[in-house]
């Protein structure tokens, strides 16, 4: 996915190695608790235990999918390589907070929480612009890597198409 490992540095990520490949069968299946169909392949992998896969479904669909160290989020963030660049570049940190914020938005969980729509709304606009505030477009550019301007609505129109079997 990346073109060079400098480019997982500035996201936060690490790439994987041969150690790290042969633990990923085990340690996604602890993660989810049940295997997925079709078939993953890891892409990077971050220092808190978090992944970033690829994941191919069977029906020829996927994309690419964080898979948190603590089980969740486990879900898709995007579908082509250039829009999980466009995302990764963001840093690990502020790809995990565009993510949750974008299941918390399908699901409704944010009403759970005690959220208003436009206090919701608010903080998704407010997640965006400290996720795009500390990342260097001009350089991802100059990379070929054009950052998402709206990241977790783009995740969330993502999610409201297709979501990673649970597990």
């Amino acid at each position: 996915m990346f073109e060079h490992d400098e480019q997982l540095r500035r996201a936060a990520l690490r790439p994987i190695t041969d150690a790290l490949r042969a633990q990923f069968a085990e340690v996604i299946g602890a993660l989810r608790g049940a295997p997925l169909p079709g078939s993953l392949t890891p892409v990077a992998y971050h220092a808190s235990g978090s992944w970033i896969v690829r994941w191919d479904a069977p029906d020829g669909a996927g994309g690419y999918a964080w898979i948190d160290s603590e089980g969740a989020p486990a879900e898709l963030f995007a579908e082509t390589r250039e829009q999980a660049l466009s995302l990764a570049a963001l840093g690990a940190g502020a790809l995990y907070d565009v993510l949750t914020a974008a299941i918390e938005t399908v699901d409704g969980g944010f009403i759970a929480r005690g959220w208003s729509r436009e206090g919701w709304d608010e903080r998704v606009a407010d997640i965006e612009s400290r996720a795009l505030g500390a990342v260097d477009r001009a350089r991802w550019r100059s990379e070929g890597v054009t950052v998402a301007d709206r990241p977790v609505r783009a995740v969330i129109a993502l999610l409201q198409r297709r979501r990673l079997p649970a597990g």
